[in-house]
């Protein structure tokens, strides 16, 4: 019987997965892996690997939240020929993970293989799913919630790893913006500037130029104790093995650890006021607007928010290249912002982008900041770090 197949090869068993993740941000993930619990086996370029049981991928994917995706794998096999592979994946049992109904998609990426034709081994993992799943059209109870399926199959020097997506639409999606500003910056490289910046969510966080207020967003979640993946949907919803009654004890876990904010903590601000509203419409939408005040004015004529009694931590991401229209713009921009923050703000914590590296001495510190460099859009971006001191 299919279901006690489930259980007794996918339920009852560990499995690995591997927690794809920014470049550079490996180690930090690894460290909030650990603080779920759960012990990484492996951390490289790209990614972090655990050893668990279903519950355990659960509890990443709710907690998470610098991860990319959480993959889990299900087979790997050597192949350097078609008959091969074929043969290697005639011996999944599909069944045990995938619901009949589910639309798959599979992503292939060779190297180093004799196999490199991603389209043909693309057409091949397909058509072994469909053979094998003839015989099993019973929608499970579960299918209708699922947002489709992806498949992810990596060859290297003629191994094969198949791994499923337990996610669906990629992390750094937390189920909470509707709409977004221009460019904005990923909540997964947010939460690793907060993390880096060591932001705990107890003390004022201003996040000028919030834009689409990730940021803001982001720093809302930590300071209430809400998990980045509380208000989304995850593919590994439809799968045969999953267990709603699970899902919901570890939820209801999370829940009771939120925190009661009685007061706004964070202070967003943008020049564009469109955005502000946009930002305000959707923290109402998800009930943190009691936690985000939101305001439109310059960032040039910020200042600190009244009420505590230590000073905080200012994260910015500043505009640059077709942000902001030309270089000269964004450095008269980025310097004016800088003898702003060292006037009004001494004191403060601000982590601060860098669009270009010779832009850093504008900084507002007096001793060398922290740097940490990372990957946005394409580019490498020094990440500044430090306290505010003097104007010079």
């Amino acid at each position: 019987m299919l279901e006690k197949r489930v259980k007794r090869q996918v339920i009852a068993r560990q499995h690995t997965f591997f927690i794809p993740t920014t470049l550079g941000l490996e180690k930090i993930c690894a460290a909030q892996v650990r603080s779920l619990g759960l012990i990484p086996s492996g951390t490289g370029e790209g990614g972090v690997v655990f050893e668990g049981r279903l519950t355990d991928m659960y509890r990443a994917c709710l907690h998470l939240s610098l991860a990319n995706r959480v993959l889990m794998r299900i087979d790997e096999f050597k192949a350097s020929n078609f008959p091969g592979l074929e043969k290697g994946l005639d011996q999944i049992p599909w069944e045990l993970y995938l619901p009949a109904s589910c639309p798959v998609h599979v992503r292939v990426t060779a190297h180093k293989s004799r196999l490199y034709h991603s389209r043909a081994i693309e057409e091949r993992v397909q058509k072994s799913i469909t053979d094998r799943l003839r015989d099993f059209g019973e929608k499970p109870p579960h299918s209708e919630q699922g947002l489709g399926q992806e498949i992810f199959v990596r060859a290297v020097s003629d191994r094969f790893t198949l791994s499923l997506d337990a996610c669906g639409e990629l992390m750094h999606k937390r189920g909470f913006k509707e709409t977004s500003g221009e460019a904005p910056i990923r909540e997964t490289l947010a939460a690793a500037i907060l993390h880096l910046a060591g932001y705990n969510g107890r003390l004022p966080l201003m996040d000028p130029m919030c834009g689409s207020g990730t940021f803001s967003s982001e720093a809302a979640l930590i300071a209430a104790n809400i998990p980045p993946g509380w208000r989304r949907d995850f593919a590994f919803f439809s799968w045969p093995a999953f267990r709603e009654q699970q899902w919901h004890y570890l939820r209801t876990q999370a829940s009771e650890q939120f925190k009661k904010i009685t007061q706004p903590l964070i202070f967003a601000s943008d020049i564009d006021e469109k955005a502000c509203m946009i930002l305000l419409e959707n923290l109402k939408n998800q009930n943190l607007d009691h936690i985000v005040s939101v305001s439109n004015e310059d960032v040039l004529s910020l200042e600190p928010p009244p009420g505590f009694a230590k000073p905080g931590l200012i994260v910015v991401n500043p505009p640059y290249g077709l942000r902001l229209g030309t270089e000269t713009q964004a450095r008269e921009l980025f310097t004016a912002l800088c003898q702003h923050l060292a006037e009004h703000f001494q004191g403060w914590k601000l982590a601060i982008l860098a669009p270009r590296p010779d832009w850093m001495p504008l900084a507002p510190f007096s001793r060398p900041p922290r740097q940490k460099v990372l990957h946005h859009g394409g580019l490498k971006i020094p990440l500044l770090i430090g306290k505010i001191e003097s104007a010079g």
